[in-house]
């Protein structure tokens, strides 16, 4: 199979979708042939910064497969560790793609207004209440005040502007900040 000019195999392909690339195959043939560094620095609350170190390919041909291979990369950091600032060290040309991305207008824009609007134990909160868990529940496995979580649902809900509880879940389920299906309680 080829995606972006990166032949890769899968042992089975999805029936429910064969257009489905998982990226942990796809990454794994696309860094075969990356020898150009680059590094990701992924800015988080109280000033932490962590930094991931990558090859791309570097050259016009590749630009496709280099920009989608960082673009799910950067997107996968976001996501998992949380944080606010990305800085890309390495590939100018692929920094001010991705910047233009994740601005208001970009492909990324759900993305870039959630994190400037949301941090890491808000996420924490998000992730059980899309699970379906009751506040007491998220609570207890957080081990936070019912009150406190209550407040980081608000909270979530203020900035990021939606309705009720439901809809927060079922946006950041669309969204790829959770996995699986919003089980309402």
């Amino acid at each position: 199979m080829q995606y972006l000019g990166i032949n890769y195999e899968m042992k089975h392909a999805p029936k429910l979708d064969p257009t489905f690339i998982p990226f942990g195959v796809w990454k794994a043939a696309y860094l075969k042939g990356a020898t150009k560094p680059l590094a990701i620095a992924l800015e988080r609350d109280k000033g932490r910064v962590s930094v991931h170190k990558t090859f791309i390919h570097g050259t016009p041909e590749m630009a496709e497969a280099d920009y989608r291979y960082v673009e799910r990369y950067v997107k996968f950091l976001l996501w998992s560790t949380g944080g606010f600032r990305v800085s890309i060290c390495g590939c100018s040309e692929l920094a001010q793609r991705l910047q233009k991305a994740y601005t208001p207008d970009g492909e990324r824009q759900f993305d870039s207004m959630f994190f400037k609007q949301v941090y890491e134990r808000e996420l924490e909160v998000l992730r059980e209440l899309v699970s379906g868990k009751t506040d007491a529940a998220i609570a207890d496995t957080l081990c936070l005040s019912v009150t406190r979580v209550k407040q980081h649902i608000q909270h979530i809900r203020e900035k990021t502007q939606f309705a009720n509880r439901t809809e927060l879940a079922v946006r950041a389920r669309e969204s790829g900040l959770v996995i699986g299906d919003y089980k309402p309680m």
